[in-house]
């Protein structure tokens, strides 16, 4: 009773009402059962010994915990029941529904049916006594007829043919025969049905001869099935064109780079038979060649799908060759077909060009992988040949870029090489587009052979291995030679090679509106790779003038201390002024610079003058930009006076009469100096000066910086030995330049810096021309 008692209580606790009913049940059902009464256990189990009654009791608790296991899984059973239950409430629902649509169709289909017998039992009473009358005359005439009459006979004779299957006969008979054809118009229609039957079914064996199945088609013609004999010409062909193709396609590995010819020749071959053909049997009648162009585009579908299907890898050489061919020979044999009236060359480049472009891309893909990879490249070079020979590192730096140079463009040759007059013809927008973003990403890498000069004195190499380093200053030089050597000779020569492929395409209509696109084309492409030159032009001389700024020690030798706090006379007295040391030091640097170009730059004078102007845009950039100059400049706590401003503004003309000297003066350069003269002149009126009475006229300047060009470029030989350096001074000629007079940092020179701006004669190694023609 105890545990009845327990029981009852925790099922008081549950909080659902489906499991509050079936304990109400439970509890029913235990009132119900039997209760032994005490004195019967008693005298039943008073001679049972303690093991016996253990054994009891322990099947007692077994018992006990079997009937709470029964009464969850029972428990449970009814909650899945009772969710199944409201799924069958809820399906019950759904059939009802569906119940009620299906009476409504079906009363709505009984209504049309109604509907559609009655009209035609109307039709059939206004019309069916016709048909009738018509059907009963025609029978009784020949009922009536004698059996020996010519329609009776002339009938007779055509089903016996038409039994033999002799269908030229049975043919001939119906054509000759007009005047009984035309009297028993409904028995000679039904032996016309069975005689197109028997041609169908002639025209439609697999082995039929070509000759039979003229003669089929012809008299399909003949008696007025043309479309059912234009279908079964073209279905004989296309099956003809399905073997063919079944029995070539598993030698298409085989032959990865020609495959595509093959495949163009069986489909345009058969295509132009058929035309042929059909023209032969039906005419050049447009509604009937109307299908065979429907033919002709479905198979031109099934030829796209199958050259991409059977491609090899799209980034492999290979690929690219199969697809130019592919091309090629399609678009020349629509050129073929569009004397019959088939012009598919449109469709033909709608269903490959997406094909054609992958393919490209992919190969321009594989090939800026390999530039990238420059480590790889190197190991590659054969240097055999160099062991127990000596080179300078300038001569090893050389050959390197010899190599890399045909390296790249022995990349950019195995793709050109693979195109076709029709490829370059309607994808060379892309092909030029793609040469110059790889020619881009060449110089990128390139670039990074050139080391960046940081304002502590320290160079910065890139993360990543690259193909060499150029340290000096002409190893930089001659990588600008390779550079230009592409830019200006290798690839343009190559993409005008590819451009020339345009002449043997013979379309007159055409000519000058293509060699014009082409050449704007063109014009454009080469605007684009010189942009992309200019790159690397930029980035050297802008390292460049880092490493003339600073020092090895981070110090700046051109800063504002060099035209603050000055002491003595103006400018505008003295006979002979001359720039800021720092200025005579760049121009030294440039009269070196200027030699060593002529050297490794020969015959290359835009280049020489892209880099010497470059040099002076990069010096007025920084001098522009550099935000502690300026801050001093302008701070009114220091001292500007007239003789600071006159001499960074003879500075200023000194450095533009520099590039207008060398020929190699630019509109930037004149904007750039303009412009810090003019943010000079407004730092010193900042301070309340007269900046009228400070300043001569700009022709004055111009005069001086002129003539302190001439006295420089006097000063000759310009070596070693004619250029003595102590702490403080500069000896050119018997003239001492007081370093006094500018800044304080030029002493902080070493000895071979100034050697390096100054000396034009330099123990060089012999360069050869590497790059006066491309292998």
């Amino acid at each position: 009773m105890e545990m009845e008692t327990t029981l009852s209580e925790e099922d008081e606790e549950e909080e659902y009402d489906e499991e509050e009913e079936y304990e109400e049940e439970d509890e029913y059902d235990e009132e119900e059962v039997f209760i032994t009464p005490q004195s019967n256990i008693v005298s039943m189990y008073s001679s049972r010994t303690e093991k016996d009654l253990r054994e009891i009791c322990s099947e007692i608790l077994e018992l006990k915990y079997a009937i709470l296991s029964q009464r969850d899984n029972t428990r449970s059973c009814y909650q899945a029941f009772q969710r199944f239950s409201q799924e069958a409430k809820v399906v019950n629902e759904v059939v009802v529904e569906l119940k009620n649509n299906y009476s409504a169709h079906k009363s709505i289909v009984q209504d049309l049916s109604s509907g559609v017998t009655s009209e035609l039992d109307a039709l059939e009473r206004l019309y069916g006594k016709e048909i009738a009358d018509l059907q009963n005359s025609e029978l009784e005439h020949l009922l009536n007829l004698d059996n020996d009459s010519p329609q009776v006979v002339f009938l007779q004779n055509l089903d016996m043919l038409l039994a033999e299957r002799k269908t030229e006969e049975a043919l001939s008979m119906l054509l000759d025969s007009v005047e009984i054809i035309e009297s028993n118009s409904l028995e000679i229609s039904k032996r016309k049905d069975m005689l197109v039957g028997q041609l169908v079914a002639t025209s439609n064996q697999p082995c039929i001869k070509y000759s039979d199945l003229k003669k089929a088609l012809e008299g399909l013609i003949k008696l007025g099935r043309e479309a059912s004999a234009q279908e079964l010409f073209l279905k004989v062909f296309a099956s003809r064109l399905q073997r063919k193709i079944d029995s070539f396609l598993p030698s298409c590995m085989i032959f990865p780079n020609t495959y595509t010819a093959i495949l163009s020749k069986l489909f345009f071959s058969t295509i132009m038979e058929a035309a042929n053909e059909f023209d032969l049997l039906f005419g050049e009648i447009e509604p009937h060649a109307s299908l065979l162009v429907e033919w002709a585009e479905s198979e031109m579908e099934q030829f796209a799908h199958l050259v991409r299907e059977n491609a090899p890898s799209l980034e492999t050489t290979s690929a690219l060759c199969s697809v130019c061919i592919c091309i090629q020979a399609s678009l020349n044999y629509c050129i073929i077909l569009e004397s019959k009236g088939l012009k598919l060359s449109d469709l033909v480049l709608f269903l490959l060009s997406q094909h054609v472009e992958e393919v490209i891309d992919k190969n321009f893909r594989r090939a800026r992988k390999m530039v990238l990879d420059l480590s790889s490249q190197y190991e590659t070079l054969d240097q055999s040949w160099l062991v127990g020979l000596h080179f300078s590192a300038d001569a090893l730096t050389n050959i390197s870029l010899r190599n890399n140079v045909k390296k790249f463009m022995s990349l950019i040759k195995d793709i050109l090489d693979q195109l076709t007059p029709m490829v370059v013809l309607h994808f060379r927008p892309i092909i030029m587009r793609k040469t110059h973003q790889l020619f881009d990403k060449y110089v990128e890498i390139m670039a990074k052979a050139i080391p960046t000069f940081c304002e502590d004195g320290t160079f910065i190499y890139p993360k990543e291995q690259t193909y060499f380093k150029t340290e000096t200053e002409i190893q930089q030089l001659a990588l600008l030679n390779s550079i230009s050597a592409i830019t200006d000779e290798f690839l343009p020569v190559a993409i005008s090679k590819m451009l020339e492929s345009q002449g043997e395409l013979k379309e007159p209509d055409k000519g000058l509106e293509n060699l014009a696109s082409i050449s704007r084309e063109y014009k454009n492409w080469r605007r684009r790779i010189q942009h992309s030159s200019d790159k690397i032009i930029e980035h050297f001389c802008w390292q460049y003038v880092m490493r003339l700024i600073y020092t090895r020690k981070g110090k700046a030798r051109l800063d504002a201390h060099a035209y603050l706090e000055l002491e003595g006379d103006d400018l505008i007295g003295d006979l002979d002024p001359l720039p800021s040391l720092a200025f005579q030091a760049l121009f030294a640097r440039m009269q070196k610079l200027e030699s060593n170009l002529n050297e490794e730059l020969f015959g290359k004078e835009k280049v020489q003058k892209a880099v010497l102007s470059g040099i002076i845009e990069a010096m007025l950039t920084w001098l522009s930009n550099d935000q502690e100059f300026w801050r001093m400049m302008e701070d009114k706590s220091w001292q500007f006076d007239e003789l600071g401003l006159q001499q960074f503004v003879l500075d200023l003309h000194f450095i533009i009469e520099i590039a207008i000297s060398g020929g190699y003066s630019s509109r930037k350069i004149h904007q750039l100096g303009s412009a810090i003269i003019t943010r000079a002149i407004g730092a010193f009126a900042a301070r309340g000066a007269d900046v009228q009475s400070a300043l001569n006229e700009d022709e004055w300047f111009s005069h001086v910086a002129k003539a302190a060009i001439r006295r420089l470029m006097l000063v000759v030989p310009l070596s070693r030995d004619s250029l003595q350096s102590d702490d403080n001074n500069i000896f050119l000629h018997d003239k001492v330049l007081e370093s006094g007079d500018v800044s304080s940092s030029w002493s902080d020179f070493e000895s071979n810096s100034i050697d390096s701006f100054a000396s034009l004669n330099k123990a060089g190694v012999e360069t050869p021309g590497y790059f006066s023609s491309y292998e």
